[in-house]
């Protein structure tokens, strides 16, 4: 029973300074820094597009909207992508 919370404390211990090291790895990366950054831009910028676009809608009176939104069922209608017939790919 003693050997086996020996082991159980040895592990713990060597767990506890290995952990910390991990980080040392991914330390410091620039090039990470940058792209998280980059993509924290693009999801500001494509929400800020959002709200202005629903602020846009909310200012027109309401035969604009219906127009709009007729407007939009007609180009989803139209652009939809079309599914081929059979997986494989022969052309």
């Amino acid at each position: 029973m003693k050997f086996s919370k020996f082991k159980a404390i040895v592990l713990l211990f060597c767990v506890l300074l290995v952990a910390p090291g991990c980080k040392i790895f991914h330390a410091n990366n620039p090039a990470k820094k940058v792209q998280k950054q980059q993509k924290k831009e693009m999801r500001k910028a494509d929400n800020e597009y959002k709200k202005a676009i629903k602020r846009q809608y909310k200012i027109q009176s309401d035969e604009t909207r219906k127009r709009m939104k007729k407007n939009l069922r007609k180009a989803r209608k139209k652009n939809k992508v079309k599914k081929s017939k059979s997986k494989w790919n022969c052309s």
